[in-house]
């Protein structure tokens, strides 16, 4: 796969501010793409910090975007709404300012699927999966100090999430994705392939839909999350729900929490700060939901009217 890659400097994209322990990180569309901050425990509106005009966030579950805890940095895939180029960006969320940007000049190409290990090592290292579309391939790739890109594997199929995994003994980034034989994980350590399984579904209300994933890690529980679509063939309605990853039995395991009929979940921020509360943004028919779970006990709180149409929360 062969890239066309333009490295730029951008000193002027960004607004004065700090990000405040007790807030989370967001983005969404806008007027082009803008990234802010959040309290989910007090406040349903997020305020801007950074904005790009101009350019668009794609859709959600591709995962084009990830966040480094420990620099700070956010890394994310952008498309320029005149020309339909992808750009990469790189934002430093502690300073509001715009680190790096590089030019993408490949439009058959899906990109998405980034992940980032939370560590303070340099040059930085983020991982990413990009499908190349007409033919069903996803190139397993790492970007390194936000220039090179560096493919280690080719999956034939269809990208249905991935997320690094930070947990001791593990530290590994993980693609999941769909062929004509099912559901499949594989693991990548150190950039070589260390484990692949068949996957299927537990505990599921309804049959799952084959859909993007949407994988995310916790790091206050250590477990991988995803974002389960389900019919429900009764009323024909989709049903999202929260689901574990489980290595050891091949499934993922459907949590009870769950969203309203219809609404399907854009992101999903589990137990932030270390707190016992997971928090997903519905979507449906221009409606806006915020829903609270709590985590222990796998139960909904409130679901709530939302102001900003999230599209990815760190």
């Amino acid at each position: 796969m062969k890239f066309i890659i333009t490295l730029l400097v951008f000193l002027s994209i960004a607004s004065i501010g700090y990000t405040r322990a007790d807030h989370n990180i967001v983005i969404w569309n806008s007027g082009g793409v803008s990234i802010g901050t959040i309290d989910f425990a007090s406040e349903r509106q997020a305020f801007v910090q950074w904005h790009l005009p101009g350019f668009l966030y794609p859709n959600p579950p591709y995962q084009a975007s990830t966040y480094n805890y420990v620099t700070k940095l956010l890394t994310m895939y952008v498309y320029e709404m005149s020309t339909k180029i992808p750009y990469l960006f790189v934002v430093d969320c502690d300073s509001w300012t715009t680190l790096a940007h590089q030019t993408f000049y490949n439009s058959a190409y899906m990109y998405g699927g980034l992940a980032s290990p939370n560590t303070a090592a340099s040059p930085p290292t983020v991982f990413s999966a990009n499908s190349l579309l007409e033919s069903k391939k996803i190139f397993v790739s790492r970007i390194e100090n936000w220039i090179n890109i560096v493919t280690f594997d080719t999956v034939i199929g269809s990208y249905r999430g991935s997320v690094f995994d930070s947990s001791i003994g593990y530290n590994s980034y993980y693609l999941a994705f769909t062929n004509q034989t099912g559901l499949y994980v594989r693991a990548y350590y150190n950039s070589q392939l260390t484990r692949e399984e068949a996957f299927g579904f537990s505990n599921n209300l309804y049959p799952v839909n084959d859909e993007p994933l949407n994988l995310v890690y916790d790091a206050t529980t250590k477990n991988v999350w995803a974002q389960v679509s389900m019919t429900n063939p009764k009323d024909g309605y989709i049903y999202y729900a929260l689901a574990f990853l489980d290595w050891n039995k091949g499934v993922f395991r459907v949590s009870d929490m769950y969203g309203n009929a219809k609404d399907r979940f854009s992101a999903t921020l589990p137990n932030p700060n270390g707190s016992n509360f997971a928090y997903s943004f519905g979507v449906w028919g221009g409606y806006l939901t915020l829903y609270t779970f709590n985590t222990s006990s796998e139960s909904l709180i409130s679901d709530q009217d939302l102001s900003t149409p999230i599209a990815n929360a760190f």
